[in-house]
Formats: structure tokens, C-alpha cells, sequence
């Protein structure tokens, strides 16, 4: 028997992202005026919420996201054309909780290579997403599969920020792509087990 695609899930989770950023009176009325009288959406965004809420790692992350939001009025950590040894930073193509991914390129004449290079921001506030920064590393470089980015390379800037250089991959986010898809809820896990 084939699901009917779940589109509610998008909602849910925009709702929810917006929730975060708010206090609990601003959350109420959020819930009411996004998601009216469906009782199931708003109890089902409230438990992700506390959940959320009572995750200390996230809760310290989220905290130090709202320092670097506030602060991401300033310009990108990296500019456009810095040298971190080997690699030449590009373009800010993203960011999030543990820092600032740029376009990159590999230009000591070794090879040249398309790269993505993931920098950690926040060193000094958060000795927490350092030691999670130090485990993905750790994580990614045992990894071999043909559907996760691995690592090439990786060390320290200047002023102590750890980074990772791994194959740039061009396309399109994986929650774009399950929209898109339309994939039910078991569609999505059956892609996220892959």
C-alpha cells in the first residue's frame, strides 16, 4: 500500500524553526496563527520544542547561534580570495551551528581541485562545538561510502579555528530534494537509512 506524501511535515518543520527563535508567549501565538486549530501539528511542534529544549549540547549551540546570528550583520569569517594553505577560500555558500562552509579551490599547482572548505566559528565562546567539530572529523574520516562527503584534507587557521576540506558537491539540499520528491515520511527514512 502506497502513503500518501506527508505535506504537512515542511510546514511543521518551519513552524518549529521559527518556534526556536522565540519566547514562550511569542511560541504561543506563532502556533496559533501558523497552524490554527490542527491540535495534532501544534502538540506534535510543542514536543519538538522541548525536546529540543532539553538537549544541553543543542542547548549550548543554540545559544551560541544566537550570538553568531546577532553577529552575522558582520561580514563572513573568511574572505573571498584568503589563502588557508594549499586552498583559496571563495564564496560563503553556507553556515549553521558550528560554522561557515565557503566554495573553495585547491591552487598550489599540486592539482587543482573544486572544494568546500567547513570552518568553525565561535572557538573562544564554545570549547563544546570544538570538541563536536573534532569528532565529525573524526567520524567523516573512517567513513567510505558513495553517498557521504568525505574528507581531504583539514588543520588550524591562523587564530587557533579548526576547518575541514572536502570534495565540493554541487546540488540541491537534501529537504529541497524530499519536497520536490515528494516523499512520504517512510520515503525520507528510507533515503536518510541510504
Amino acid at each position: 500500500m502506497t502513503r500518501a506524501p506527508d505535506t504537512r511535515s515542511p510546514a511543521i518543520f518551519d513552524v518549529f524553526h521559527e518556534a526556536l527563535t522565540l519566547d514562550h508567549v511569542q511560541r504561543s501565538a506563532l502556533l496559533r496563527r501558523r497552524l490554527g486549530s490542527d491540535d495534532a501539528a501544534r502538540k506534535e511542534v510543542e514536543a519538538m520544542v522541548r525536546a529540543h529544549e532539553r538537549d544541553v549540547p543543542m542547548r549550548v549551540e543554540r545559544r551560541l547561534d544566537a550570538v553568531q546570528r546577532a553577529a552575522s550583520q558582520r561580514r563572513p569569517l573568511l574572505e573571498p580570495g584568503t589563502r588557508i594553505e594549499a586552498y583559496r577560500v571563495g564564496e560563503l555558500i553556507g553556515e549553521g551551528g558550528m560554522g561557515e562552509v565557503y566554495a573553495g579551490e585547491r591552487v598550489d599547482g599540486t592539482f587543482e581541485r573544486a572544494v568546500a572548505l567547513k570552518v568553525v566559528s565561535g572557538v573562544r565562546e564554545s570549547p563544546e562545538l570544538v570538541r563536536r567539530f573534532h569528532l565529525e572529523r573524526r567520524v567523516l574520516a573512517r567513513l567510505v561510502h558513495p553517498d557521504i562527503v568525505g574528507i581531504l584534507d583539514g588543520g588550524r587557521l591562523a587564530d587557533g579555528r579548526p576547518y575541514l576540506v572536502m570534495p565540493r558537491v554541487v546540488g540541491v539540499p537534501l529537504t529541497d530534494f524530499a519536497v520536490a520528491q515528494a516523499l512520504s515520511l517512510e520515503g525520507r527514512l528510507r533515503l536518510l537509512v541510504r
